[in-house]
């Protein structure tokens, strides 16, 4: 990881992670919390990866429109997590907001893991002199090449990802599937992956592209 100055940007600082630096340290958060992958249950909890491995009980509050989460710092280390409670709301009736709900929740912890080491300079270029700086997420996704957005929520998205789908539960989950189904299409392997890992369809083929790319630079 390196840090930069960043002053016309977010941030007055930059961080600047490989994607196989995101990817080793969120494998190792959830190895840490799970230490074997179940291939029958592949998919986190991640409400209690949340609460157990960073200690931080979610805040389902009212947020902004178009806000999903937000995550909030302070000066002395602090952190707070918050979820919107229409989200919350919609995710108890709608199989697709769940899953909306779970990205939410991962992508946070994703800034959380990812920097929260900028916020302990207490700087006050990054506080102005308030005692916390709340970040607001609206558009929570699954990278892929195309994608454009900031380097933060870029790396939050990546981490989030890698929180969701590890590397090496995608992997064995993967080698299983295709031993069972020499014949399936592409798209039956990416809706039950789907299914396995409580993602969606389109998480599931971006996930594996990403998994796939990191294969071939290794």
């Amino acid at each position: 990881m390196r840090e930069s100055r960043d002053p016309g940007g977010r941030l007055p600082y930059r961080l600047w992670y490989e994607e196989t630096e995101i990817e080793r340290i969120c494998e190792r958060e959830v190895a840490a919390a799970i230490p074997s992958v179940d291939l029958d249950r592949p998919a986190l909890d991640i409400d209690w990866f949340v609460e157990t491995r960073l200690n931080l009980v979610p805040e389902y509050v009212w947020l902004p429109s178009g806000v999903l989460g937000a995550t909030e710092f302070t000066a002395d280390g602090q952190v707070r997590l918050q979820i919107g409670s229409e989200l919350s709301i919609r995710a108890e009736r709608h199989q697709d907001s769940e899953r909306l709900l779970r990205s939410t929740l991962a992508h946070e912890a994703a800034h959380v893991l990812l920097h929260r080491i900028l916020f302990l300079k207490e700087s006050k270029a990054i506080f102005g002199g308030s005692a916390s700086r709340s970040e607001l997420c609206r558009s929570i996704g699954y990278t892929d090449p195309s994608y454009r957005g900031e380097w933060w929520e870029w790396q939050a998205n990546r981490g989030m990802a890698a929180l969701l789908m590890p590397r090496r539960a995608v992997r064995l989950w993967l080698r299983v599937w295709e031993r069972r189904n020499p014949r399936a299409k592409a798209q039956a392997r990416n809706e039950e992956m789907a299914s396995a890992f409580a993602v969606s369809a389109v998480a599931a083929r971006r996930r594996l592209a990403q998994v796939r790319a990191l294969e071939t630079r290794a």
